[in-house]
């Protein structure tokens, strides 16, 4: 039984490392694109079929029973990324605040803690992609 669930626990914890390692990958394909040569529209497709692939991914994976009971996941999409990423920059990444970038968004479903979990993972995304580079 202790075997069983040692295996169990393996797989839960490569799983986890696999949809962060995907994660990772798609905010720095973000973050390069964004310097890219490529015009807006071509930025915001590829961004959006990048998006998408990862949902589809994160859906096809089944949901642990301690996943089961948290609240929908929210999904930044690459258009509502772009706009944050915009305001974000407009207002200075180290001044804004999580209250300010959701003013600036005027999106009225997003929660000022959806904001705030999505600027500190872009500091820290920033951070680590930009050698020598704070935010």
């Amino acid at each position: 039984l202790n075997v069983l669930i040692n295996q169990q626990r393996q797989q839960q914890q490569q799983q986890q490392q696999q949809q962060q390692q995907q994660q990772l990958l798609y905010w720095q394909q973000l973050l390069s694109q964004n310097n890219s040569t490529a015009t807006p529209a071509q930025n915001t497709n590829q961004l959006a079929a990048a998006a998408a692939a990862a949902t589809q991914q994160q859906q096809q994976q089944p949901g642990t029973a301690a996943n089961q009971h948290r609240t929908t996941r929210m999904v930044w999409d690459a258009s509502l990324h772009l706009r944050f990423q915009r305001a974000a920059l407009s207002l200075g990444v180290d001044q804004v605040t999580p209250k300010a970038l959701l003013q600036a968004l005027q999106e009225p479903w997003l929660s000022r803690e959806n904001v705030a979990s999505h600027l500190q993972k872009y500091r820290w995304v920033s951070q680590r992609t930009i050698p020598n580079h704070r935010v």
